[in-house]
């Protein structure tokens, strides 16, 4: 199985690589791997996928991605936190959506930075919950935007907290009238300024 080329592993039918045991599929190397096409990542077996080293999961092409089934995915447990910044931006909103709380939060800044405004859009509360107050910085505001009032109002008082003047300068209107009290309270003087245009959509309660 090592001896086949990339090339010959792009060519094999889905049957055949069904066929693969655990065994064969953890004996790829990660170029190898690179070469799997996202049919052929679609027929491989949760214990199949579950055994691929973080380097391997990191070798499989963002257009192969999107083979992977959210079950897949949640075989792979926190291990998708190896992935690349480019495999997480070609997830579909579907896979996006699968991911636990867990692999949210260990995701670095560089892969939340990474995702689409769509994609950002589809995460539940809970997921925006668990982002790590240090990566919030790396929310656009166009993703920032793209947020719900739910998801707005499910962040915590660290990581509206941890958020720039540019980035609460983006937040709509509907998005600062769902947050509490103390998250507003927790403004400094720059965030402030840059909110005053709207600064009667705040909820109401003293600075």
């Amino acid at each position: 199985m090592v001896a086949l080329t990339s090339k010959q592993l792009s060519a094999m039918s889905t049957d055949q690589v069904a066929a693969l045991d655990v065994d064969q599929v953890t004996a790829l190397s990660s170029s190898q791997i690179a070469g799997l096409t996202s049919g052929a990542i679609a027929v491989m077996s949760t214990d199949e996928i579950a055994a691929f080293s973080t380097d391997e999961l990191a070798a499989i092409s963002s257009k192969a991605i999107s083979g992977l089934s959210t079950d897949q995915l949640t075989a792979l447990g926190t291990d998708v936190t190896s992935m690349t910044s480019k495999q997480i931006s070609a997830m579909s909103t579907a896979q996006i959506a699968s991911l636990s709380t867990d692999v949210i939060a260990g995701l670095g800044s560089s892969q939340i930075g990474a995702m689409t405004s769509t994609q950002v859009g589809v995460l539940s509360t809970a997921a925006i919950a668990a982002i790590a107050t240090d990566n919030i910085v790396a929310l656009s505001s166009k993703q920032l935007s793209a947020m719900s009032t739910d998801q707005v109002a499910a962040l915590s008082v660290d990581q509206v907290t941890a958020l720039t003047s540019s980035q609460i300068a983006g937040l709509s209107s509907g998005a600062m009238a769902v947050m509490s009290t103390d998250e507003i309270a927790a403004f400094s003087t720059d965030e402030v300024a840059a909110i005053s245009p709207r600064i009667s959509w705040l909820p109401s309660g003293p600075m």
